[in-house]
C-alpha cells in the first residue's frame, strides 16, 4: 500500500476541522489559529493558520519511506493543505521537527530569510516571522480565544 493512498483521509479530516474553525474564528474575529495537530497518526503535522499564511511542522517519525518517496508524499500533502486552506504554495512554510539531544538548539534561529508580516488579534498588532524559526507560536491550541502563547520567537508585539 502506498502512503499516498491515505491522502483522501487526511484531506477529509483537514476540510472538516478547517470548515468548523474558520467559522468560529470569523465570528470571534480571530485570524491566527492552529488548524490541525497530529490528528491522524499517518500525518504527523501541526498546521497553523496566520491570516493568509500557513505554517506546517512535520514531526519526525518512522514512516518506512525512502527519501525520494517521502519527498513526493510530502509534496502531495502540501498540495492538499494548499487546496483545503485556500492558500498558494508560496505562502506555506514547512519545517521538519526532529528530536534533539540538546533541546535548547530547537529554539535557535534556523534561517536569515526574515520574511515578516503583520497580523491583528484582539485589537493588537503582531509581527510574525514564519521563515526563520522552528518553534511554534500560535493562538491557543485548545480553544479559539485570541490569547497568544508565550512562544515569542516568531511573533513580536508592534
Amino acid at each position: 500500500m502506498q502512503h499516498t493512498d491515505k491522502l483522501p483521509m487526511f484531506e477529509n479530516r483537514l476540510t472538516k476541522v478547517f470548515r468548523h474553525l474558520k467559522k468560529t474564528a470569523r465570528r470571534q474575529g480571530i485570524t491566527c489559529y492552529r488548524v490541525y495537530d497530529r490528528d491522524l497518526p499517518e500525518f504527523l503535522f501541526s498546521i497553523e493558520f496566520y491570516e493568509d499564511h500557513v505554517f506546517v511542522a512535520e514531526y519526525q517519525h518512522k514512516h518506512g519511506m525512502e527519501e525520494e518517496e517521502h519527498e513526493e508524499w510530502l509534496e502531495a500533502c502540501i498540495e492538499v493543505i494548499a487546496r483545503v486552506l485556500e492558500v498558494p504554495d508560496e505562502k506555506i512554510y514547512l519545517r521538519q521537527r526532529k528530536r534533539k539531544a540538546n533541546r535548547q538548539s530547537q529554539y535557535e534561529k534556523r534561517d536569515t530569510e526574515k520574511y515578516e508580516f503583520e497580523v491583528q488579534e484582539d485589537g493588537l498588532k503582531f509581527k510574525v516571522n514564519l521563515s526563520d524559526y522552528l518553534t511554534a507560536a500560535c493562538s491557543s491550541t485548545t480553544a479559539l480565544h485570541g490569547t497568544w502563547c508565550g512562544w515569542m520567537h516568531r511573533i513580536k508585539k508592534c
